[in-house]
């Protein structure tokens, strides 16, 4: 597996107080943080490649899809195996090329689905990207092994470590190629990472991934905003891209409509989106990734961390 070095030396990014990046700044706003296994510099434009528009990835030269595939709804037991392989190769047939998973989804069954989505040539023609939750090295190297394993591949093309949420988590990781974290309609209202951290990775080139576009279901739940809405309000941010979990064809085929339908929004279309979710948004009651640990893998499982 081809990974860059933690310690800065021979790679693109320095460490954190090189780049002016603070340890607590990371650790107030970021869920997930990474090593980028493909090294290079670019600028962050937009480009338009197959049906799907691509972005850049940072301070890399990799374009990524605006629009990826979550791993975890991939796995989970209602959804088949085969209905799994179908969305994941559609996806990536229609321009569709970053694909998300992590070690710890539904016991592993996320990447041993998308490890047999990605025979027949697939795995060439994705970005692919796991999480690992090891903070000490037997536990990480074990986690990144059996990951490889799943996903029936000798490398990834991005390892993130899933769940910086303890105040001792950055001082484990030195570099910050890009960070995953919840951008969304209600997110720009409390403890906003919108607000807080995405001025940061901007400034600094770092990747920007978002996620939880729709906050799980509970966002939509509140029918206060639209499904593309929700898709299109942080495409609209300088995200790489947008991760979405997708567990049917139609819900796929909403995510491509989304990316391929995508305009920036002006001014007065971000206020009216904002005005929609700014009273139900109050507390994070719509955020429960902010307010409790209902989405906090490691915290239910600490012995995931070595």
């Amino acid at each position: 597996m081809r990974v860059a070095r933690f310690d800065g030396a021979g790679t693109e990014g320095g460490d954190l107080e090189q780049s002016d990046v603070t340890r607590r700044q990371f650790i107030e706003i970021s869920v997930g943080a990474a090593i980028l296994t493909g090294l290079a510099s670019s600028a962050g434009a937009a480009e338009s490649k197959g049906e799907v528009p691509r972005r850049t990835l940072g301070r890399t030269a990799e374009k990524v899809s605006m629009v990826a595939i979550g791993g975890f709804h991939l796995g989970k037991p209602e959804l088949s195996e085969s209905e799994s392989i179908r969305i994941i190769r559609a996806a990536i047939d229609n321009g569709i090329n970053f694909l998300d998973n992590c070690w710890d989804y539904n016991n592993g069954q996320s990447e041993i689905r998308m490890g047999k989505a990605l025979q027949d040539g697939y795995r060439q023609r994705a970005f692919l990207m796991t999480k690992i939750d090891g903070r000490d090295q037997k536990s990480a190297a074990r986690q990144i092994d059996e990951s490889l394993a799943r996903l029936k591949t000798d490398h990834v093309d991005l390892l993130q470590f899933h769940e910086i949420i303890r105040m001792s988590d950055p001082e484990r990781i030195f570099q910050f190629d890009t960070v995953q974290m919840p951008l969304n309609v209600m997110d720009a209202h409390y403890e906003s990472f919108e607000k807080k951290v995405l001025p940061v990775l901007v400034k600094n080139q770092i990747g920007v991934l978002g996620m939880k576009p729709m906050g799980d279901h509970f966002i939509l739940d509140t029918r206060a905003v639209t499904a593309i809405e929700c898709l299109h309000y942080p495409m609209n941010l300088p995200t790489s891209t947008v991760i979405t979990g997708c567990d049917s064809m139609p819900i796929l085929e909403q995510a491509l409509k989304a990316a391929r339908g995508f305009r920036p929004l002006k001014e007065g279309e971000v206020q009216a989106i904002l005005a929609k979710s700014a009273r139900l948004a109050q507390q994070g009651k719509h955020e429960l990734y902010k307010t409790t640990h209902h989405f906090d893998g490691t915290y239910q499982n600490p012995q995931w961390l070595g």
